[in-house]
C-alpha cells in the first residue's frame, strides 16, 4: 500500500517536472524567435532609409529625363533650338544624380552584406540580393547609354533610358517593402 502511494507520487512528480521542462523549453524557444524578429525589424528600420534614398535618386533621374523629353518635344513643335542651352545642364544633373544612385546602391549592398555576415544566413536574403543585382545590371546599362554622345537628343536613347528608369524604380520599390 505504501509503495503504491510512493509510486504515484514519483509518477506525478516526474510528470510535473516533464511538463515544467516542456513549458520552459517552449518559452525559451519563443523568446529566441522573438529576439530574431526584433533583430529583423531593427535591421529593416535601419535599411529602409538606404532603400528610400535609392528610390529618391531614381525619381530624380526620372524627373530630369522628363525635362529632357520636354526639351525634345518643344524643339520639334517649335522648330527652333529652344532648350538646347538647357540640355547640357540637364545632362550634367543626370550624370550627378546617376553617380549619387551608384553610391546609394553601394551603400545598400554593403548593409545587406553586413547583415548576412552578422547572421550568416544568405538564403533569407535571396530576394534582396536578386533585386540588388537587378538594380546593378540596370545601372550598368543606363551608364552605358548615358556615356554615348547625344543620348538625350535621339528618341531611341531617351526611350531606352525611360524603360531602364521604370525598371529600376520597380526594383527600388521592392526594397522598401
Amino acid at each position: 500500500m505504501m509503495t503504491s502511494i510512493r509510486v504515484k507520487i514519483w509518477a506525478a512528480l516526474t510528470l510535473l517536472i516533464l511538463l515544467v521542462s516542456t513549458l520552459a523549453g517552449a518559452g525559451l524557444y519563443a523568446v529566441r524567435l522573438y529576439q530574431q524578429q526584433v533583430r529583423d525589424v531593427t535591421w529593416r528600420v535601419n535599411v529602409l532609409p538606404a532603400a528610400g534614398k535609392l528610390s529618391r535618386h531614381v525619381a530624380g533621374l526620372q524627373t530630369i529625363h522628363g525635362e529632357l523629353r520636354g526639351i525634345r518635344a518643344t524643339r520639334q513643335s517649335l522648330s527652333t533650338t529652344f532648350g538646347d542651352g538647357f540640355r547640357p545642364v540637364l545632362e550634367t544633373q543626370f550624370a550627378h544624380t546617376l553617380s549619387d544612385l551608384k553610391q546609394g546602391y553601394e551603400d545598400y549592398r554593403q548593409l545587406l552584406e553586413d547583415r548576412v555576415q552578422e547572421i550568416g544566413i544568405e538564403e533569407s536574403f535571396a530576394h534582396e540580393f536578386s533585386t540588388v543585382d537587378s538594380i546593378r545590371w540596370t545601372i550598368i546599362e543606363l551608364d552605358a547609354i548615358v556615356q554615348q554622345q547625344g543620348w538625350s537628343t535621339g528618341n531611341p536613347g531617351l526611350e531606352k533610358v525611360e524603360n531602364l528608369l521604370v525598371t529600376m524604380q520597380n526594383h527600388a520599390d521592392r526594397l522598401t517593402v
